[in-house]
């Protein structure tokens, strides 16, 4: 080490512009790259990190077992009888919650601002509580307005913009497919870069509505995310992204996604499926 110290030394002394270049360019270089470091962590950070330990989303494969699916992204969503029984099953979660993916136009009743076509979640107001949604006006829907599958909606701060120039929007109505939605809360999304609770297209724009499960079943709204059914000839006979939702409700097709708020020991972190319903093999199993 001493040795590299005198020979850098006289280094220096021999030719002092360039070695001090040499210098100034290694400190520019070390600058920048910390610089870049910082906003690459920045851009990739979830707003809700510190839930990381505790908030998990689940796969369930119904599929054949002869039919081998090891990447999570394509497992299929999970069925309507499915979520039903994970919802009477005894689980120690805080909160669960299920959404799809929707789309609409959204429109005033009296035609005064341009109506505009938006990607909507059919959801429950757990998902506000797995969010930590921020509401700027007003709240998540009431659990009476969620069971009886109530007109109401939450909207995003870029549709309240839109809609209600910026204004507190709360109590008024929006018009979807010539029904009217009254609006019960606003919640400002854009710190969330990635719509990370709805798996169907990660890197996309987070929605700007939000609609109970069962006002978006009653008015039958499609499904357009994920949508994957246990055969090909099951696909084309149920018509899943937009067929009878009854008929949905029935079947082997996956619509569904699911995140759990679950801060205990989750132990093993694949095991057998001892809620599963309907038809199925051994081989069906929760992801965590």
């Amino acid at each position: 080490m001493k040795e590299l110290i005198l020979l850098a030394w006289q280094g220096l002394k021999q030719k002092p512009k360039l070695s001090a270049l040499m210098v100034i360019n290694l400190a520019v270089g070390i600058t920048l790259m910390l610089t870049m470091s910082a906003i690459v962590k920045q851009s990739s950070s979830e707003v809700i990190g510190y839930k990381g330990d505790y908030l998990y989303t689940a796969g369930l494969n119904f599929f054949d077992s002869d039919q081998d699916v090891v990447d999570f992204n394509q497992f299929p969503r999970w069925t309507y009888q499915d979520a039903e029984a994970l919802k009477q099953a005894d689980l120690p979660y805080e909160h669960l919650s299920f959404n799809y993916t929707t789309e609409f136009i959204v429109g005033l009743a009296d035609n005064s601002v341009r109506p505009i076509s938006v990607e909507a979640s059919g959801t429950d107001r757990d998902m506000f509580s797995v969010l930590d949604a921020p509401f700027i006006h007003g709240a998540s829907w009431s659990e009476q307005s969620q069971q009886s599958g109530e007109a109401v909606a939450v909207i995003s701060k870029n549709a309240n913009d839109h809609l209600f120039g910026g204004a507190n929007s709360v109590g008024q109505f929006i018009q979807v497919q010539g029904e009217q939605i009254q609006v019960v809360g606003v919640v400002d999304l854009s710190n969330y870069k990635r719509r990370f609770q709805d798996l169907s297209f990660s890197n996309n724009y987070n929605h700007d509505a939000f609609i109970p499960l069962n006002y978006a079943y009653a008015q039958n709204f499609p499904r357009t995310g994920q949508v994957s059914c246990r055969t090909d000839d099951l696909y084309t006979a149920t018509n899943p992204r937009s067929g009878n939702i009854d008929m949905l409700k029935s079947t082997e097709c996956g619509y569904l996604t699911v995140w759990f708020q679950y801060q205990n020991d989750m132990g093993a972190a694949h095991c057998t499926d001892p809620y599963r319903v309907g038809a199925g093999s051994p081989s069906d199993s929760f992801w965590f």
